[in-house]
């Protein structure tokens, strides 16, 4: 009793006053918890608003699934000849493909430490030796499983895994593209803060404030994976229906291995026109793709050919497997051309020009390296045979290996080169055609003038005729025209002395050398003319005299010659060569050149005779057709040991021209001896198809 009595004294009693840091601390304690529960109630209360007003939809949205852009490739449009022939067309197969994951070697550690954990059951999938085990056995069955893969594909394990390494290959050069272009921005962005960071703050408030901007310290950078590492590629195709079968069933037990449709180029005739058609390269990075043109007119017309692309939506669960389609844009076709070629023709030149090759390979030491044919309507220019030897399939470029594409790439005999149109080589004395028009025409030598050859010009060691050097004689009395005929070198040293530079210049421009004609091709070569002052210095004069003759600097193509020939032939009017029918673009007409029709006359007898006169250079190889032949022989010395280039240009039936054409051999030899039986076979086939008929033009058949 005593005792509470004495504790009631003592609360009644006046207590000392608390310290005043006590009290600042139990404020700033009280203020504190203050602000935490007014924050803590803004937030609740924000997060409370979010619920009452979007809660619902939020978690609409989360249970909707991922949706992704799917681009369906549009098949390209067909290439036809004149015929009707297709000649190139998308076909549609089926094709093997597998993840990224399934075929890198080796497996990435993770993706395949995660399929084997998915192997286990729930309890055992914590226990290391347990699942390290596992491992083991899934990249055992992932191994058999790519032998199986194989096997079904028909292919050898060395090419198996060549496929596996290029793709893994790219996929990687791509990743570290991207990955190395983010670190180089990182690096510029880290530079430009560290200049910042040099100048003071100039007060509290910027020291703050660029404190917070830098943030912490960053660390490495995670490594991102680009779309390439999570999609598939193909490995197979095209696949036949039992091959198809045998791998459904693969498929339908694995997410990682998809068969499915691909549009593919076809070209059924092989080799036929393969430089002037091109060929469709798959697009980088875009095996889904339908590719692109990249070579003849597959990539002159891409534009036309390609189509346009469709789209659709994949819906995919939230394991990412696909869960529906909904529909999109299907995909446009690209749109048919319709081409000038003879199918029939092309095909028997090419087998002239293959046959005449093949021959000069057994004939050392000359061996011709290749070579190209050349017919044109030569009052339309459409194209009617457009040959370039060696060829190669185009076929190889999306059903090949890679090793195959490279050595075709790198042969040394040029095969994806399109020598009719981007072999410019030295013309020989098919020039003399147009160094007889400029003589003609500038007044320097008359139709029916008389110049007496010896054999050479002034020295029996140089600036000769074939004939000197062979027999040591002259061709005696010509006119013009008898020189085009028996081809007379004199003649025309002679005479382009006289008429300079110049002049001479201007009628090889003037009948398209030293530019491109425009025919529908790309990369088509220019040739060259040599650049010749306008003086009399004996360089000038010399590279005048060779110029003459088709020697020296100036170096035209086929088409170009088979152009000029057609001027000559169809009037004076320069032909724009095409491949497109009139039907697809309508009819070009040419630039009619400043000429009369004496000196057409002049030159075309002469042409006449070099095949119908005992003494023209091509009167015992050329036997003509029914309805005759007018053409030129040109022989190109070239200074090395494989031999002159062969060169014969004409055209026909000589009464009323309809086609002009050009055979060009590299390192053939002589052209007559060389390219003559080739001219002879290929009239005879121009005659029996009517190419050669007075009065059907070739537009018309």
């Amino acid at each position: 009793m005593n005792r509470a009595r004495e504790m009631l004294v003592d609360q009644l009693q006046p207590q000392p006053a608390a310290p005043a840091n006590v009290v600042d601390s139990r404020r700033r304690l009280r203020a504190g918890l203050a602000l935490f529960v007014v924050l803590l109630s803004v937030i609740l209360g924000r997060a409370g608003w979010l619920e009452i007003t979007s809660g619902a939809e939020t978690r609409r949205r989360a249970q909707q699934p991922v949706t992704r852009e799917h681009t369906i490739p549009a098949a390209r449009g067909r290439i036809l000849a004149r015929g009707g022939e297709v000649l190139a067309y998308d076909a549609t197969q089926s094709v093997l493909r597998l993840h990224y994951r399934l075929l890198q070697v080796p497996y990435d550690a993770d993706w395949l430490r995660k399929q084997a954990r998915s192997q286990l059951a729930p309890a055992d999938r914590n226990d290391p030796e347990k699942l390290d085990s596992a491992v083991d056995k899934e990249a055992a069955r992932l191994d058999d499983l790519h032998n199986t893969l194989r096997k079904i594909c028909q292919q050898s394990t060395p090419a198996w895994q060549e496929t596996r390494a290029r793709i893994q290959q790219r996929v990687e050069r791509i990743a570290d593209q991207v990955n190395q272009r983010r670190l180089a921005r990182r690096e510029k962005a880290q530079a430009r803060s560290q200049t910042k960071q040099q100048t003071p703050p100039a007060s509290w408030f910027d020291w703050v404030r660029a404190a917070l901007a830098a943030g912490p310290a960053r660390t490495e950078l995670a490594r991102i994976i680009v779309a390439e590492e999570e999609s598939t590629h193909r490995v197979s195709g095209p696949l036949d229906s039992a091959q198809h079968e045998a791998l459904r069933s693969l498929a339908a037990d694995s997410p990682w291995i998809e068969l499915c449709q691909e549009n593919t180029r076809r070209y059924p005739f092989g080799q036929t026109a393969a430089q002037l058609l091109g060929h469709v390269q798959r697009s980088q990075g875009g095996e889904n793709s339908s590719g692109h043109g990249a070579a003849g007119v597959e990539s002159y017309y891409d534009g036309e050919l390609a189509g346009h692309p469709g789209r659709e939506t994949h819906v995919l669960d939230r394991f990412g497997s696909l869960y529906e389609i909904v529909d999109g844009e299907p995909p446009r076709p690209g749109r048919d051309l319709h081409l000038t070629i003879d199918l029939r023709l092309q095909q028997r030149a090419e087998q002239l020009l293959r046959d005449t090759l093949a021959a000069q390979r057994l004939r050392p030491p000359m061996p011709a390296e290749g070579g190209a044919i050349v017919v044109l309507d030569c009052e339309t220019g459409e194209v009617l045979a457009c040959v370039s030897l060696p060829g190669f399939d185009p076929n190889l470029f999306l059903d090949a290996d890679q090793g195959a594409i490279e050595r075709l790439l790198h042969a040394p005999n040029g095969p994806l080169l399109n020598r009719a149109t981007q072999m410019a080589i030295p013309p020989g004395s098919v020039m003399k055609l147009l160094t007889a028009a400029a003589l003609l025409e500038t007044g320097t030598v008359a139709a029916g003038e008389s110049f007496t050859c010896q054999g050479y010009l002034h020295s029996p060691t140089e600036l000769r005729c074939a004939i000197y050097r062979r027999f040591a004689a002259g061709h005696g009395e010509l006119t013009l025209s008898d020189s085009l005929a028996v081809s007379c070198n004199v003649f025309y040293f002679h005479h382009a002395t006289r008429l300079g530079p110049a002049p001479l210049l201007r009628w090889c421009r003037a009948f398209g050398l030293g530019a491109p004609t425009g025919i529908d091709l790309p990369h088509e070569a220019a040739g060259a003319l040599p650049n010749l002052a306008a003086d009399d210095s004996q360089n000038a004069l010399a590279q005048t005299r060779l110029l003459a003759i088709g020697q020296g600097a100036v170096q035209t193509t086929p088409m170009q010659m088979a152009c000029a020939v057609a001027a000559i032939a169809n009037g004076g009017r320069l032909v724009a060569p095409r491949l497109l029918a009139a039907t697809e673009i309508g009819s070009v007409a040419g630039a009619r050149l400043p000429i009369s029709a004496d000196t057409l006359a002049s030159i075309r007898a002469g042409m006449e005779m070099a095949i119908t006169h005992p003494q023209g250079t091509a009167y015992a190889a050329v036997r003509p057709p029914p309805g005759g032949l007018a053409l030129k022989t040109g022989t190109a010395e070239t200074g090395i040991a494989q031999g002159e280039h062969a060169w014969i240009a004409g055209y026909g039936p000589v009464a009323a021209p309809r086609i002009a054409f050009v055979v060009a051999l590299q390192h053939a030899g002589n052209a007559a001896e060389a390219a003559g039986p080739l001219v002879e076979q290929l009239a005879e086939a121009l005659h029996d198809w009517n190419f050669l008929t007075p009065g059907v033009t070739a537009s018309a058949r």
